[in-house]
């Protein structure tokens, strides 16, 4: 999400859809697999809304808090993430929500496919393709470190 406001605005829309629909969960699953669904769905929907969403999210992403006596490794660690967190931002829509679901959310490969309505395999495959994309953007070395 390109702003604080635009990530509530998401949260607000998550909890009201998981009230709504609370009967239709089954509970074959976690609920927090099911819930990350609904999240999932509402997050795309809102960066579909966002015609400018890439635009406002490089516009958003400045160096907040850096002073002259910040130290150069904090600075550049936070450039580095700064980066990162643009590469992702530039995958397609599949493979960044299956690299964020696996490497700052931790859900396991089974939870990812039930969270984005996937086979497994694809999941599998997804996360090879975005991984080879980010290694290429990345070339120094890896970019899971």
């Amino acid at each position: 999400m390109p702003s604080d406001s635009r990530a509530l605005d998401a949260t607000q829309e998550t909890a009201m859809r998981m009230i709504n629909s609370i009967a239709s969960f089954r509970g074959s699953g976690k609920f927090s697999t099911w819930l990350l669904g609904i999240a999932n769905n509402v997050c795309r929907e809102f960066q579909r809304q966002d015609k400018n969403w890439n635009q406002a999210s490089e516009k958003s992403s400045g160096q907040p808090g850096f002073t002259e006596s910040t130290p150069p490794t904090e600075v550049s660690k936070n450039l580095e993430l700064e980066e990162l967190r643009h590469r992702i931002d530039s995958l397609p829509e599949r493979q960044r929500t299956a690299i964020i679901l696996r490497y700052f959310e931790s859900l396991p490969l089974k939870e990812i496919a039930q969270v984005m309505e996937i086979s497994l395999g694809t999941v599998k495959a997804t996360l090879s393709q975005a991984t080879k994309k980010l290694q290429q953007k990345f070339p120094e070395g890896d970019f899971r470190k």
